[in-house]
């Protein structure tokens, strides 16, 4: 899941297994929002081991939308 910021920010979200085995999610790159460039070149890295992935989009610059778990680093 990438969370747009602002027009160059992304905070970059995926699937994981919490503690208790548990679905939740992790910061990639930790919880900081991270560049336009290092957000397209993960995502590329991504679709380059998984081409059936799915990157959802979320155009949230007022920082409103929450996931639905625990975010972890």
């Amino acid at each position: 899941m990438r969370l747009l910021r602002d027009g160059n920010r992304s905070l970059l979200l995926k699937r994981a297994t919490v503690a208790g085995g548990g679905s939740g999610w992790m910061a990639v790159g930790g919880s900081a929002a991270t560049d336009r460039q290092a957000a397209e070149a993960y995502i590329a890295r991504e679709i380059a081991r998984d081409d059936d992935l799915w990157v959802i989009e979320i155009e949230d610059p007022k920082q409103r939308f929450h996931v639905d778990g625990p975010v972890g680093e």
